[in-house]
């Protein structure tokens, strides 16, 4: 089978990052024996950097191509500048894949809403089965966003992007998505008994704890006594590193020299890190860490911070098994699908957005009792193993998308 694959967030080939979604989705469709178009955009979302000045194809090998459509750059993720970036890479598209022969089977990432307008519409004209895969709830985002008083009056304003979504997912032949909520989310706008299917956001488990075992005679000698707790990702507004900081400042006076919270990133809150580490000792900031050095880092760790500013949207994110192949259970305040999962399977404690008591409470816990660590920590690896490997989930997805031909 020929797929086409569409994703403008997804990191690609030539960016030196490990597979994520839609590169792991083109690896499993590959080991399946098919043959794999990835569609990606000439600007890298996450670093706002061109990746290529024109639209340019790249043959990875012979079954396996990756064309980046030309879009302009735009600085703010809420902007016009972005969703005129969007239009303009649906509209270079429209012409590029004129001249393309017509693939078996489409799987497109939404957002953007105007590249699935397009693409269902297409589709159906050509008879071409289509599957959307949810990623973030669009534009339902920016409702959850904005205060309660104007929700009513901006979803007036939205109605023409609804309009696009109903549209889309009334033509789509099947609906997945990164979690339950969001499945069900979209199955809301379009037919209720439309097929569909969730794939968590998977890691490549296998390669994961590969990686620990080499590194394992250097970790055994260099592991600490104290409980480590790890934070690492972005230090934006949209992540809670304030009441990281809070909570390690208190847990430090209650318990001198018996934690260590190492901080890896970078982002706004870097000045806010560097006043606490001036008065507290259990706080070790690492900067930007490359993906082998954070392996390492989360195998001398003991407990993961997944820690979210009171608003966030996010449902279930890559960290929830990057953790958790890393043996590493989650403190989290992400009140969304993740927190039910952390629950349902034992794999971490979670506070709400914010409130630094029950984190402090919650490391507490880990700290004093050392057999239920262990206990979530084996629970960790089950969790990830069974629901989390990139290289099961993703040819299930596979699976899920030739089932409509």
């Amino acid at each position: 089978m020929n797929i086409w694959l569409f994703s403008l967030f997804d990191p690609t080939p030539i960016d030196n990052m490990r597979p994520y979604r839609y590169m792991g989705i083109a690896l499993a469709g590959l080991k399946m024996g098919h043959n794999i178009t990835l569609f990606s955009s000439t600007l890298r979302h996450s670093t706002r950097v061109k990746r290529f000045e024109k639209t340019t194809a790249t043959i990875i090998n012979e079954n396996y191509e990756v064309i980046y459509i030309h879009a302009k750059s735009y600085k703010k993720n809420v902007s016009i500048n972005r969703m005129l970036s969007h239009w303009q890479y649906t509209k270079n598209l429209k012409l590029y894949i004129k001249k393309l022969p017509s693939p078996d089977l489409i799987l497109v990432a939404l957002p953007p809403l105007s590249l699935a307008f397009f693409l269902t519409r297409w589709a159906k004209k050509n008879k071409i089965p289509i599957t959307i895969d949810i990623i973030d709830p669009w534009p339902e985002a920016f409702l959850r966003l904005s205060p309660k008083p104007l929700k009513f009056v901006l979803k007036l304003i939205l109605f023409p992007l609804y309009y696009k979504l109903r549209s889309i997912l009334k033509r789509t032949n099947g609906i997945i998505g990164i979690s339950n909520e969001y499945v069900s989310w979209a199955k809301n706008y379009g037919y209720p008994n439309i097929k569909t299917e969730v794939f968590l956001p998977a890691v490549p488990y296998n390669e994961i704890r590969g990686k620990f075992k080499i590194i394992s005679e250097k970790v055994y000698k260099n592991k600490s006594d104290k409980l480590t707790l790890i934070y690492a990702g972005s230090l934006g507004i949209s992540y809670d590193i304030p009441v990281i900081l809070e909570a390690s400042e208190i847990i430090n006076k209650r318990y001198p020299d018996q934690t260590e919270f190492v901080i890896a990133g970078t982002g706004i809150h870097l000045k806010l890190i560097n006043e606490y580490i001036s008065r507290c000792n259990n706080i070790k900031y690492l900067g930007y860490q490359y993906y082998d050095d954070l392996i390492y880092q989360y195998a001398l760790a003991d407990v993961a911070l997944t820690q979210y500013s009171s608003g966030a949207t996010q449902s279930v994110t890559y960290k929830f098994f990057d953790c958790l192949s890393a043996g590493l259970p989650l403190l989290n305040s992400l009140m969304s699908e993740m927190a039910v999962l952390t629950d349902q399977y034992k794999v971490g404690l979670n506070n709400p957005p914010g409130d630094v008591g029950k984190l402090v409470e919650n490391i507490e816990t880990f700290l004093f009792n050392k057999s239920l660590l262990e206990e979530y920590k084996k629970n960790a690896l089950a969790l990830a193993s069974s629901k989390g490997d990139s290289e099961i989930v993703y040819q299930e997805l596979i699976n899920f998308l030739l089932s409509f031909k």
